[in-house]
């Protein structure tokens, strides 16, 4: 099963596999931030251990599809749903979940931020 590791920035970080030795990490830069993907569960198992797991990078699409992974297309699984009224409000909940927002100057952006972030916006009017 091929997971997907993301970050809002570039990351490298070395982890220790289960046979002791340790193996040096490069996510690959992105629009959005780095991921790096991988099949192994042996490495799979040592990234979700390391300490920088959940608050630097994080896994967002297990299992992918081969296809996508061809395509250059990498899915994110939506974790949060919210009913929104106005752009406004809209930015407030992504301000309030720590994304950055001075950039976001259109209802698009709002969508593809939060796609990226794994939410979603269900626009009421």
């Amino acid at each position: 099963m091929i997971k997907v590791y993301e970050a809002k920035s570039h990351v490298g970080v070395s982890v220790k596999l289960p046979n002791g030795k340790y193996r040096r990490i490069s996510f690959i830069s992105s629009s959005y931030g780095s991921y790096f993907q991988t099949e192994d569960k042996n490495l799979q198992e040592a990234l979700e251990a390391h300490p920088w797991y959940g608050s630097v990078f994080k896994c967002v699409a297990s299992p992918v599809d081969k296809d996508n992974l061809k395509t250059g297309l990498v899915p994110h699984t939506i974790k949060e749903e919210y009913d929104v009224e106005s752009f406004i409000e809209a930015k407030d909940i992504l301000q309030g979940k720590g994304i950055e927002i001075t950039s976001i100057r259109s209802k698009n952006a709002i969508e593809e931020v939060a796609a990226k972030n794994c939410i979603k916006f269900n626009w009421i009017k």
